[in-house]
């Protein structure tokens, strides 16, 4: 619009701001409601964890955050400032204290934790919130005013719609039950549930027929393929291991083995907790279905006895030998179809020969 003097010098609407204001303002609360629960603020897990065990930070740094209190100050110092300062950005007086806590806090997680482009993000989505004349170089000279506009009432109708999902969506895992989204990832994904766990897993897929595995491995090609993104991070969630499970069946029938029943050995380790089957072994889950809504009945609980200690589940090259001890405990305290397809440990000295996904040629 710069140089056609015809035009008149009118702002945008302001509810328009208003509601990129309020899904800012969602982003935090959820983020700071979500983080009520017993690992972070009793345990302080992950943020402990993350700490102590983060690379490249300097090492002047490290000294501090490796301390006992900076764990405390990082869990209730979050959690507060995810409730209180997107609020204080509507505050004339407070606005500009409020904004520097919020980008010294982004800084600090950049350098801290790993979470891709969420700071730079928050950072720059602070400018929504400033007046609308901050960046003019001659903004004394021009007091422009945001104008109330005329919304029509489809389109209020649409935004009230948009702003009832934005606050209802993220709060879907609680019609779930077992209601815990960190364990099952039912929920937890779209819920600004960030930087609540910290999992760590193990998958062997079993075969009822014998001769499936063997033309795996001879035709490793058959396998289905996963983007690069996704291949980082699917073993975190049961759901995604039963989307793949799927899409290995379809490929087998196109080939004459479909009739073979595929059982997921897959166990977990939250939060420092023992590794535990997140997947009943004894579902056939090439044939199991997903609800709609609710946990799926193949997704086992995490039981309430297993405490949290990263010790017990550190150093990582112990996770295969914890994952086949908890896995056959499991299998002898509850026997059923999986059970006969679970390898025994060969011997002390070498890790269990369980074939891995990972493992195969072309993978």
């Amino acid at each position: 619009r710069r140089g056609k003097k015809d035009l008149e010098d009118e702002g945008v609407p302001r509810w328009n701001y208003l509601l990129l204001q309020f899904q800012i303002v969602v982003v935090y609360v959820y983020g700071a409601i979500t983080k009520l629960n017993h690992d972070w603020f009793i345990e302080q897990e992950p943020i402990r964890f993350w700490l102590q065990h983060t690379r490249g930070i300097p090492a002047f740094f490290r000294n501090i955050v490796e301390q006992e209190w900076f764990a405390w100050l990082a869990a209730y110092g979050g959690f507060a400032i995810d409730l209180i300062c997107p609020f204080l950005l509507f505050h004339k007086t407070l606005r500009i204290p409020a904004a520097a806590v919020l980008i010294l806090f982004h800084l600090i997680n950049s350098q801290l934790f790993s979470i891709g482009f969420f700071p730079i993000i928050g950072i720059a989505l602070l400018v929504l919130v400033l007046p609308p004349n901050t960046f003019r170089k001659d903004r004394e000279k021009h007091t422009v005013k945001r104008s109330r506009g005329k919304i029509s009432k489809p389109v209020l109708v649409i935004a009230l719609a948009y702003c009832t999902f934005q606050l209802l969506l993220p709060l879907r895992w609680c019609l779930a039950k077992p209601a815990n989204p960190l364990w099952t990832e039912v929920g937890h994904r779209f819920a600004w549930r960030m930087m609540l766990q910290s999992r760590f897993s193990d998958l062997n897929l079993r075969f009822s027929n014998p001769n499936v595995e063997t033309w795996l491995q001879q035709n490793p090609t058959r396998y289905p393929r996963l983007s690069r993104s996704n291949s980082a991070g699917w073993l975190q969630s049961p759901e995604f291991v039963w989307q793949y499970t799927k899409a290995l069946h379809e490929a087998l029938e196109k080939h004459g083995m479909g009739d073979s029943e595929i059982y997921a050995h897959f166990t977990v380790s939250m939060n420092g907790r023992p590794f535990y089957p997140a997947i009943d072994p004894h579902v056939d889950l090439a044939r199991a279905d997903r609800p709609l809504f609710g946990v799926p009945d193949w997704i086992l609980p995490l039981p309430a006895k297993l405490e949290i200690d990263f010790g017990q589940v550190m150093p990582p090259e112990n996770h295969p030998r914890l994952s086949w001890e908890a896995m056959k405990k499991y299998l002898e305290e509850n026997p059923g179809p999986g059970s006969q397809y679970f390898l025994e440990k060969p011997n002390e000295n070498t890790k269990p020969e369980i074939p891995s996904l990972d493992s195969l040629p072309g993978w």
